[in-house]
């Protein structure tokens, strides 16, 4: 790894090492390499742009192409591990990267964690006069389930605070009409003990509010008739048009949002960390063996869920910040956050939505989400039963080992159980790159498409021929890949 320009007074030197290597003095401090462009000089060589400073440095491509593996803030060494560990042409070359890097950082291309705690400091917003947030609705999504949506409304009831919302709503999309008329009896039982009575939006009252749209707004019923007209999506599942009449209903208002296969009441992770994180991760996973041990591992919490989600919903970020009692922002909070992610935030951006996890079973439709998961999330359900260990269980240590995976960032888990190769798909080759930028990002390890290889097992990684997101590929042709294994 090379570098064809440096800044001086690195804060990072060379130090002898036993058995005569050198090795940086350590670094703890976070950064990512996250905010800069880049320009090819056609000669090899690659200009970085700082795009906030005049800050710039040329260097060599592949050292280029290695820096948008460091995207997520974590000390220097992180970054060096991640870097040897994932680009077999750089294994064993520890010290070179770590001084590439220290050159980087030292001529201010990398972003500090610091830094980014400073932008999003409490202190940069508060001193604004703070406003009151707008009155909370909470609003119930229901269909053809008046058992699950008994139980949430027994759970509402026991949690309590419910005079705390403005209103509260059951939205109906059921289509057996004895099942609405059995959910519309549950709301008026509801009323009649709840502080706040629950008003019932099912088939008639949704065409009152679509006649009524048209009448005002003519010149848009097209869209209006594309957001609630129940006959036109008659055959097709409509959760989405339940959900649109929830946010028509909620308009200035802020809106809580409950499926009714779900109950009202908050337990704690027994993996809950002090403090904030920050990623782009969308879920943590733990797995139980039945929902007895589910239940003795986890407690409930001494708040209600929907007075959890008031806190931070429609502040500024500074502003759930000091709510959730976090002052000062420290840089721990941030390890292994995603900098440029955090680049599109500021003291004063808005908390426009907020979700909680689920005890039990998560409700997709898929597992797809499988393969983003963080890796305390994806160590537990890999040493869950089964996993990749089941899988090389009946292995013979005389044949050589294929793991077939379709996501590559199984593969330094499969480096530590002595598989000889990897075969891997899933991100496209990185489907759309252009000039160094990369907005679809499907491996956490730079793992996007070709051949490498760590502790002695190879991974191959696939292009592919499909798309995701977007319908195109720029820069990431589409690939059939022949791969022969063995002897020629």
């Amino acid at each position: 790894m090379t570098e064809h320009h440096s800044s001086s007074s690195a804060r990072e030197t060379a130090a002898s090492a036993p058995g005569g290597a050198s090795a940086p003095v350590a670094d703890e401090a976070l950064y990512a390499f996250a905010d800069c462009r880049s320009v090819d000089l056609g000669n090899g060589g690659v200009l970085l742009l700082h795009n906030h400073s005049a800050a710039q440095m040329i260097v060599a491509q592949e050292v280029s192409i290695a820096l948008r593996s460091c995207r997520e803030l974590r000390p220097l060494r992180g970054h060096v591990e991640t870097l040897t560990g994932t680009i077999a042409q750089l294994a064993g070359q520890q010290a070179d990267v770590a001084k590439v890097l220290a050159m980087v950082r030292d001529a201010g291309l990398l972003t500090s964690a610091g830094d980014v705690c400073q932008r999003l400091s409490p202190t940069q917003a508060l001193g604004a006069p703070a406003t009151a947030p707008a009155p909370t609705r909470v609003f119930i999504i229901t269909c053809d389930r008046p058992a699950a949506l008994q139980r949430l409304l027994d759970s509402m009831l026991q949690s309590g605070g419910l005079s705390r919302h403005e209103h509260l709503f059951v939205v109906d999309d059921s289509r057996d009409p004895g099942h609405a008329r059995a959910n519309r009896e549950l709301a008026a039982q509801f009323s009649l003990t709840s502080p706040r009575s629950l008003q019932y939006v099912g088939a008639q009252e949704q065409a009152r509010l679509l006649g009524a749209l048209t009448e005002i707004l003519p010149q848009h019923e097209q869209g209006i008739r594309f957001l609630l007209d129940r006959q036109r999506w008659a055959p097709y599942k409509s959760y989405g048009l339940a959900r649109s009449v929830c946010l028509l209903l909620s308009l200035g208002r802020r809106a809580l949002v409950l499926d009714d296969d779900v109950l009202c009441a908050a337990v704690l992770s027994p993996h809950q960390r002090p403090g904030l994180a920050f990623g782009d991760q969308p879920r943590e996973v733990d797995v139980y063996a039945s929902r007895e041990e589910a239940q003795a591992r986890t407690r409930r919490a001494d708040f209600d869920p929907l007075t959890g989600h008031t806190q931070c919903l429609g502040r500024s970020l500074a502003q759930a910040i000091d709510k959730l009692g976090v002052t000062p922002l420290a840089p721990e909070h941030l390890q292994g956050a995603d900098a440029a992610y955090l680049g599109q935030w500021r003291a004063d951006s808005p908390v426009l939505a907020t979700q909680s996890g689920s005890l039990g079973d998560p409700g997709t439709p898929d597992t797809q989400w499988l393969y983003t998961l963080s890796g305390a999330s994806a160590r537990r359900v890999l040493e869950a039963p089964g996993g990749i260990e089941a899988a090389l269980r009946g292995r013979r240590w005389d044949e050589p080992t294929l793991l077939l995976s379709h996501h590559p960032d199984l593969f330094l888990e499969a480096a530590t159980h002595d598989v000889d190769l990897q075969l891997s798909g899933h991100t496209h080759g990185g489907q759309i790159r252009i000039k160094g930028w990369q907005p679809l990002v499907h491996t956490r390890f730079g793992l996007h498409r070709g051949a490498f290889r760590h502790n002695g097992t190879h991974l191959y990684v696939g292009r592919g021929v499909g798309v995701t997101v977007a319908p195109v590929r720029i820069d990431a042709a589409p690939e059939v890949a022949l791969v022969r294994w063995g002897g020629a």
